[in-house]
């Protein structure tokens, strides 16, 4: 189970709550253990303002533009209008205080499922672990979050386009100064073809096109700087994912292989099975063929004698 802040009542943008998702990033997660996006933000920069369909539903236009790129497909303003109000009558969302950014995620990942066959699932990354950030972002993958407004948060991307904790000329390094009201929920990604003073992390904003955002709706982050960020309470605790329900299984079968891999591992020569043996000499997995009948059954641990290994190497 997610762990999430409580119902917070704001005056604006995007808010976090109590939620299951279909899993949860595990902290020892590797960037192998991931499969590349099918999309990425470079193959596919969508962009879209959230003002078409209220001026408070970033929460489903942040979310909506990273499913957007994952799929590969162009959402038009009525899908965005047929989520926002299906969560505005579901209580999930509000012409006044704004949207929860899970809900949105669930609702996305309904919509698209519910008419393609191929399925996407959508999942938890804790904002704070910025190693399993980059290797999502690295990997193609937009993480949908948002941050609480900060005096400074909003004059720092306004200054140069860049979250660089220098946004005026008093000194050379600011604080972001203190929590105003209202929260706002965006899409982080990695990209060479939109990088921002050399910046290859950016974030994007639901304001392509509005008057006045010409230029800055992707705006440079440093990402050395999001773990103070998150520590802040500027940049919310969690961010989301979708990823392709097949493409998750990947990451599944790759952490059970590692837990089990934390034993004694050996290769057979001959036909590439795999023998997973424990410390105290016993069989507990045997890939996906059966060796001797007598030394291995299925889910069973049975004693191994040095003769049982004649033919396998240790390769871990």
């Amino acid at each position: 189970m997610s762990l999430f802040k409580k119902k917070l009542m704001v005056s604006y943008g995007a808010l976090d709550i109590l939620q299951k998702t279909n899993f949860k990033l595990k902290d020892d997660i590797k960037i192998t253990d991931i499969p590349v996006a099918r999309y990425t933000f470079d193959q596919k920069p969508f962009q879209y303002n959230q003002d078409l369909t209220d001026t408070m539903s970033c929460s489903c236009y942040g979310t909506g533009a990273c499913l957007s790129s994952l799929v590969g497909n162009y959402f038009f303003t009525s899908d965005f209008d047929k989520i926002w109000q299906q969560e505005v009558d579901k209580g999930n969302a509000s012409h006044i205080w704004g949207g929860y950014v899970v809900k949105m995620m669930d609702a996305w990942a309904k919509y698209w499922n519910s008419n393609h066959e191929e399925k996407v699932i959508y999942f938890e990354v804790k904002m704070n672990n910025v190693e399993n950030v980059k290797m999502l972002l690295d990997r193609g993958y937009r993480i949908a979050t948002g941050y609480n407004n900060h005096i400074g948060f909003n004059a720092d991307w306004q200054n140069d386009c860049v979250i660089d904790k220098n946004y005026d000329d008093s000194r050379d390094d600011e604080d972001w100064g203190e929590k105003t009201q209202g929260g706002h929920c965006i899409s982080i990604a990695k990209t060479e073809e939109h990088k921002v003073k050399d910046c290859e992390y950016v974030i994007i904003d639901n304001y392509v096109d509005k008057k006045g955002r010409e230029k800055n709706n992707i705006y440079g982050l440093r990402l050395d700087l999001l773990q103070e960020l998150v520590n802040r309470g500027i940049v919310m605790n969690h961010g989301y994912v979708f990823m392709f329900d097949d493409d998750s299984k990947v990451i599944d079968r790759a952490l059970q292989e590692r837990a089990i891999a934390k034993h004694f591992i050996f290769r057979a020569e001959s036909n590439g099975d795999v023998l997973y043996v424990n410390s105290k000499g016993q069989a507990f997995s045997y890939g996906t063929k059966r060796c001797k009948e007598e030394m291995i059954r299925d889910n069973m641990t049975l004693p191994i004698k040095d003769e049982h290994l004649k033919n396998f190497e240790i390769i871990k």
